[in-house]
C-alpha cells in the first residue's frame, strides 16, 4: 500500500523567519563538538542599538511556487530523503540533499546500537551488543572524511 505525504502549505514569512531562529538555537551553532563541557563564544559585531551587522542578516527564499507531494515508494531511506527535498523543495530551496553511503552505514549502525541496549544517546559504550564507536565523530569519521556533520536521534 503506498502511502501518500502531503506538501507543506504555504508558509508565511513569519512562522518560517520563527523556525529557522528556533533552529538555529537549538543547533547550538553545529560545530560538531560531541563535548559535553564545551562552551560557545560570541563575536558580537552589531551595533548597541540592536541593527544585527551586515555579516549577521539573514535572507530568506521565496517559497516554491508549485507545491511537491511524495509518494513512498517502501525504502525508509529513500522515503525520508524524498520527503526532506519536498519539504526544502517547498520552502524555497533549489538544492537537493544527496544519500551518502557511508553516513547512512553510521547511521544504520547506531541506530542498531541504541536498539541492542535500548537507549537513547550520542555516545556509545564499549563492550555494548552493536558498538561502533564512542561519539558521532568517532563513528562518522570511521567512514569518511566529513567537514561538517551533525547527528539528531529520537526514539518514540
Amino acid at each position: 500500500m503506498k502511502q501518500s505525504f502531503s506538501a507543506l502549505p504555504s508558509i508565511r514569512l513569519s512562522a518560517l523567519t520563527a523556525l529557522t531562529v528556533a533552529v538555529l538555537a537549538a543547533c547550538g551553532g553545529g560545530s560538531g563538538s560531541s563535548d559535553s563541557n564545551s562552551t560557545g563564544g560570541s563575536n558580537n559585531t552589531g551595533s548597541q542599538s540592536g541593527t544585527p551587522a551586515a555579516s549577521q542578516k539573514a535572507s530568506f527564499l521565496p517559497p516554491a511556487s508549485t507545491a511537491q507531494i511524495v509518494v513512498a515508494a517502501g525504502d525508509p531511506i529513500a522515503d525520508s530523503v524524498a520527503y526532506l527535498n519536498a519539504i526544502r523543495h517547498n520552502v524555497g530551496y533549489t538544492t537537493a540533499l544527496l544519500v551518502d553511503k557511508g553516513l547512512t552505514t553510521s547511521s544504520q549502525n547506531h541506530a542498531v546500537y541504541l536498539a541492542d541496549n535500548s537507549i537513547l544517546s550520542h555516545n556509545e559504550t564499549a563492550g555494548q551488543p552493536g558498538f561502533t564507536g564512542a561519539s558521532p565523530g568517532v563513528r562518522i569519521d570511521a567512514q569518511g572524511r566529513y567537514t561538517t556533520w551533525g547527528e539528531v536521534t529520537s526514539a518514540g
